[in-house]
């Protein structure tokens, strides 16, 4: 069985720096048998070169061609009008809200 692929975006909302994985949690991924592709993103509070080692980087935006068996990973929320183009059965989502303490 080929190990998973796990597709990282490049987010594109407004002032948006983070990223759902550092570079170091990719190359975890990588030496535990996860494939991991890396969008190019010229926002990321990482740069592209941070993940080379350890990710493949691909254009940034092909989230929505990648196969069907990669999962997609993201930390801002995506445009409504993605969802539509996408198989509703394979979407989940997850909010995570900082601590207000």
């Amino acid at each position: 069985m080929a190990p998973p692929t796990l597709h990282l975006r490049s987010e594109t909302k407004p002032l948006e720096h983070r990223s759902a994985l550092s570079p170091d949690v990719v190359r975890k991924l990588v030496e535990n048998g996860f494939k991991v592709n890396v969008e190019r993103s010229p926002v990321r509070i990482f740069d592209d070169s941070d993940y080379e080692p350890f990710g493949t980087l691909v254009e940034e935006g092909s989230w929505p061609d990648a196969p069907a068996d990669h999962f997609i990973i993201g930390s801002a929320i995506i445009s409504v009008f993605w969802l539509k183009e996408l198989p509703e059965e394979d979407c989940t989502f997850a909010l995570f809200y900082p601590s207000s303490s």
